[in-house]
This record gives structure tokens, C-alpha cells and sequence, in this order.
């Protein structure tokens, strides 16, 4: 029950809405609201009855809320522990938990559980065979990163197989959230002893780094730090040989990928500014391999550097394949939108500006199989905003998700910008 407030220049409790009693309030009299019955009531030997018990303030229901939330919350941390004692006593402690589907969105900032994205037979599949009788986990890195000593941890334990092997588990049911553009089967071959492309170490601990941030058994979490390290330590120590990819037979988009996953996973953290900070100096990069001016999603031979670019100090970035072109555009996109979402949220310019960008709009993997006919429009921003094919752009009846989402960042920092033209325009018109 709310305590009675005592009015100055009154000897009587005033009571609250609802309060007092039934019989008093019809009356119009005092009450005392003693429980069960009043003293007017008492009294007078009238039937004491209070009206809507179940009444309460707003604060107090919100109170009430947050209560059956925390408790929810450990209600589940404490299945979580018995599981994972459970599994340490059975001999398979590092079987992920249930509850690991549910987190964050695409959204740098997000922390609202959704639904949890599946994981298809197909990825779990290529998952157990990638990581399936691997020796070590430094038999999988370049022979320069094992043996160099400048690599932070390189002389600490590495993680088990089984470790990574859990751990690129919940990196796959968590791939979505984390905006991941590239085809994970394809990245996971790279793993396997003698493949033909290794997977870029860079986004290797990148992945490694994004699934310790989601997981919660705490013998994966462990790892966390010192992957930090690492993926600090691939991007900063390969940006020669991630600037003249080809030349040094290295994948400067998976490089690009690490870099861009680095970033969002401070903005998991809730780092703000420095998730803003690596995921700009992604973007960046990709507008030096020239990521933002991909004209066309069908793949062309011919789209080649030439040899005389190829003596340059940023070597022009070219598709091997169709497949390939589909993941740079993708990639693009995710790189842009975050950097303009994150720039907005923290009052920060734009690593660039619409108008420079002339990669066509992303498309579902999916739709570049063989089977498929790809759409060889070469719509970009400008579409949007002229008035030819503005019809055509703002169309979004054949529109997927990514490509939605690439056209609402464009039209919001569009309108942002708009908004401070008006607002500078008018505050020159007040001065004058």
C-alpha cells in the first residue's frame, strides 16, 4: 500500500487515488484506509469495502515489470550453469547453449533479442567437415604469422580444435546479426590442412572473436581477449599485402571483411566511437580497392586491371568469378550502411558521401547461382534522385531486404543533409 501523504495545515492523512475505502469515498469523508476495515467504518458499524486492490501506479507497475524480467534473466543464467555443468560431467563441455540463438540485431547498437537466425544443414555440415580431425590451429596460419614473435600471445597455448570448432558453430548461428556478406562454407574450406586458398587469419580470429562476444560458456570466453589481440595484430601487420592483394596471392576482401567485423564488434560492446572508428577505416579501405564503383553485378573478364595498374600502390581489386563479385557488392553495401548509421549516432561525418558511390544495389547470393538470371541494370544513388528513373529506383516491389536497407541509409543521410542545409539557411537569414 502507498504511505498516506500528510497535507500541510491538516491533521489527517491525504490519501492517494483509490485509497480510501468504498463506504468513505461515497460519503465524501475522511478515511483512514486502515486495512481491513477503517475507523470511520468502525465506527459507524457500516460494511468496509475497498475498491480496485489491484491497482497500481504507473511506476509501480513498471517496478513490478522489471522484477519478473530479472528474474526471467536468472531464471535462465541458472539453467545455463546447470547445463554447462552437466555437459563438464558427461565429458562435453563445450556443447553451445540453446539459449545461444537469441541477441543482437544487424544494428550496431541493437541488444533487443529476435528471432534467431537458422543454420542450415548445409553450413552446420560444412562446419564438422572444415574443423573435422584438425591437428592445430597454427597449423592453419601462414608460416610468417607462426614464426613471428612481434605477434602478440604467439608464444601462449593455442586453442584447442574443439574449441574453434564450437566456436565457429555459434559464429554460424550468429552470422546474420554480425552482417556477414561472405559465403561461410567457402571461408570454412579454407581451413581444412592443404586447401588451395587459406583462410586470411585477420578474418579468421575476426570470426573467432565475434563467437566469444556471443557465447556464455565461460571456456570460450576466455579466448576473448586474446583475440582481440590477434585480429589487431593481422590487420595492422598485413595492410601491405592487403593493399596488392593479388600480387601477394592474399584475399583483400575477406581482409576487408575482418576489419569491418572487428569493428562491429565494439559496437556489440557498446563502444560507440570506436566500433565508428575501424568500421570508417573499413569502409575506407574498401574505396581504395574501389569497392564503391562496381557498375555492374554480371562478372566480365575484361573488368581486369591492366599491367600498368597493377604497378600502382593500391592494386585495383577484380572479381576471380560471378560469385565473387556478388560477395564484393554485398560487402560494399554492409560497409556503407553501418558507416553512415554510425557516423549519424555519433555525430560523426560520413567516410563518404552518396554521390560518390556507383556500385549497383546489392542482391541475394542466392540469386547468382547458374540457375539464375541476374539483372544487369546498373541503378545506383544517382537513380534514386533523378527524375529518368527515379520510378524505376524507388520500385521496390522486386527489392530484397539488403537492397532496402542499402536504399534507406542513402535516403536518411539524404534527408539528414537536407535538414542542416535548412537549419544553416535559416539561422544566415536571422543574422542578416
Amino acid at each position: 500500500m502507498i504511505r498516506p501523504t500528510i497535507t500541510t495545515g491538516t491533521l489527517y492523512p491525504v490519501l492517494a487515488r483509490y485509497q480510501a475505502c468504498l463506504a468513505c469515498r461515497i460519503r465524501k469523508q475522511k478515511c483512514d484506509a486502515t486495512k481491513p476495515v477503517c475507523q470511520e467504518c468502525l465506527a459507524v458499524g457500516s460494511r468496509c469495502q475497498y475498491q480496485n486492490e489491484m491497482y497500481q501506479t504507473r511506476t509501480e507497475a513498471l517496478q513490478h515489470k522489471i522484477k519478473e524480467l530479472e528474474a526471467q534473466i536468472q531464471g535462465l543464467e541458472d539453467q545455463n550453469l546447470d547445463l554447462s555443468s552437466r555437459q563438464r560431467a558427461d565429458g562435453n563441455p563445450l556443447r553451445p547453449s540453446p539459449g545461444l540463438s537469441y541477441g543482437s540485431s544487424c544494428s550496431p547498437v541493437s541488444q533487443v533479442p529476435i528471432t534467431p537466425p537458422v543454420a542450415t544443414d548445409s553450413t552446420e555440415g560444412a562446419i564438422s567437415h572444415s574443423i573435422h580431425d584438425l591437428p592445430s590451429v597454427s597449423s592453419l596460419l601462414p608460416s610468417e604469422s607462426q614464426l613471428s614473435r612481434d605477434q602478440p600471445n604467439s608464444e601462449g597455448p593455442e586453442p584447442s580444435a574443439e574449441v574453434v570448432r564450437h566456436l565457429l558453430g555459434v559464429f554460424a548461428e550468429r552470422r546474420v546479426q554480425c552482417c556477414f556478406e561472405l559465403d561461410l562454407e567457402t571461408v570454412l574450406r579454407g581451413l581444412e590442412p592443404g586447401s588451395a586458398t587459406p583462410i586470411v587469419p585477420a578474418l579468421y580470429y575476426a570470426m573467432l572473436l565475434i563467437a566469444c562476444h556471443f557465447t556464455q560458456d565461460p571456456v570460450l570466453k576466455i579466448w576473448e581477449t586474446v583475440f582481440v589481440q590477434r585480429v589487431k595484430w593481422e590487420i595492422d601487420n598485413n595492410i601491405t599485402r592487403s593493399h596488392r592483394g593479388r600480387t601477394h596471392n592474399y584475399n583483400s576482401l575477406h581482409h576487408l571483411v575482418a576489419m569491418f567485423l572487428f569493428g562491429f564488434y565494439y559496437y556489440f560492446k557498446g563502444r560507440l566511437l570506436e566500433g565508428h572508428v575501424h568500421t570508417s577505416q573499413a569502409t575506407r579501405f574498401a574505396m581504395a580497392l574501389g569497392l564503391h564503383r562496381l557498375h555492374s553485378r554480371v562478372f566480365r573478364e575484361s573488368s581486369r586491371p591492366s599491367r600498368t595498374a597493377s604497378r600502382l600502390l593500391v592494386e585495383p581489386w577484380y572479381p576471380i568469378d560471378q560469385h565473387e563479385l556478388a560477395e564484393a557488392i554485398n560487402v560494399w553495401w554492409k560497409c556503407c550502411g553501418v558507416d553512415m548509421a554510425g557516423s549519424a549516432l555519433n555525430g560523426l561525418p560520413a567516410s563518404i558521401s552518396p554521390e560518390e558511390i556507383t556500385t549497383v544495389w546489392p542482391r541475394l547470393l542466392s540469386e547468382f547461382e547458374l540457375s539464375q538470371t541476374i539483372s544487369d541494370d546498373h541503378y545506383s544513388v544517382a537513380s534514386l534522385f533523378d527524375p529518368e528513373f527515379t520510378h524505376v529506383a524507388t520500385d521496390v516491389s522486386q527489392d530484397n531486404v539488403r537492397c532496402l536497407l542499402s536504399k534507406a541509409c542513402i535516403l536518411m543521410i539524404s534527408s539528414a543533409k537536407l535538414e542542416t542545409e535548412r537549419l544553416s539557411g535559416e539561422r544566415e537569414r536571422t543574422a542578416s
